[in-house]
């Protein structure tokens, strides 16, 4: 009875040991075919330009999905920014991967600010993600109070985000409290009398010499008729006190004279005098476009001086 228990035991033992190898045999079998048939590493593909990156994909049985582009300041444009399912994670084949493409950097074109407020401007560059750089302030005789005058950078230039731009604004038009007359001609004393009224200040009084003023008679001027004149300014003034007929008598020559108006956006008023030892006299004063070319004749009697005046403000003085 004992014999035959034991064999029925072995039996048995030997058709489960059987089963168990079969069983796990075939498990093993059955997963490396799983492996190997659908199962696949997400390969990396950002940074990589955007043809090779659907290769990449393609030879491992994945499918690109364009999640979106956006501008980024150090990955070239048509190029993968990120991927999800991230690099290195195991996925079936088939699976979609989300990529994301740069568009590279993004190149802002500066706009036109002439003859916005500053708040304007402020609101604009803060859209276009740029931002005030300098902001210096002027007189303008064409633009009031507040207004912008120029611009760095120009217009329509390519700038980056977070730059710069440099505004230029006008203090409207320079407050004037006076102009200073012409003397010339008149009496010393009349003359003292009405600079003194003007509250400037009486500088030099130089000696000269004129054949065509009476003695005692003022025959030169600065700052000359016309010049805007600030509180407590200092006037030089030329006063007749030698005869003329004591004078050796002058050469008289003509010179040429250029002038080149300042380079800018606006018009400026110009206005060129000539003093010689005739006196004081108005060339030219016209509104001139910026760059233009002003060529004039001077009469050259004696030392003779011709001053450049840009918008009521001495500029040059060139001797002949």
């Amino acid at each position: 009875m004992l014999e035959k228990l034991i064999k029925t035991l072995i039996k048995y033992s030997l058709i489960i040991t059987t089963f168990i190898l079969t069983g796990l045999a075939s498990g093993l079998i059955v997963m490396n075919i799983i492996i190997k048939s659908g199962n696949v590493t997400v390969p990396d593909i950002t940074k990589k330009p955007l043809d090779q990156a659907l290769i990449i994909l393609g030879q491992n049985n994945l499918y690109p999905l364009v999640e979106g582009t956006r501008y980024d300041k150090e990955i070239p444009p048509y190029y993968i920014i990120s991927q999800k399912p991230e690099p290195g994670k195991i996925v079936k084949k088939g699976r979609t991967v989300k990529i994301s493409i740069s568009k590279g950097q993004r190149i802002l074109l500066i706009p036109d600010f002439l003859g916005q407020t500053l708040r304007e401007i402020e609101i604009k560059l803060a859209g276009k993600q740029l931002r005030i750089g300098d902001i210096i302030k002027v007189h303008s005789n064409n633009y009031p109070e507040g207004i912008c005058i120029s611009q760095d950078p120009k217009p329509d230039e390519k700038s980056n985000p977070g730059d710069p731009v440099n505004i230029l604004i006008s203090l409207g038009p320079k407050r004037v409290d006076s102009l200073m007359p012409n003397l010339i001609g008149l009496k010393e004393e009349k003359a003292f009398d009405i600079l003194n009224g003007l509250k400037v200040t009486i500088g030099k009084t130089k000696k000269g010499s004129s054949s065509i003023e009476t003695l005692d008679t003022i025959i030169a001027q600065d700052p000359q008729p016309g010049y805007p004149l600030a509180q407590n300014q200092t006037v030089d003034l030329t006063i007749n006190k030698i005869s003329s007929k004591a004078q050796p008598q002058l050469l008289k020559t003509y010179r040429s004279f250029n002038y080149k108006v300042p380079a800018g956006n606006d018009y400026k008023n110009v206005k060129i005098l000539v003093k010689n030892a005739k006196g004081s006299k108005e060339l030219f004063n016209k509104t001139a476009a910026p760059g233009k070319y002003i060529s004039l004749i001077v009469e050259v009697i004696g030392k003779t001086y011709v001053t450049v005046f840009v918008d009521g403000i001495k500029i040059i003085e060139q001797s002949f």
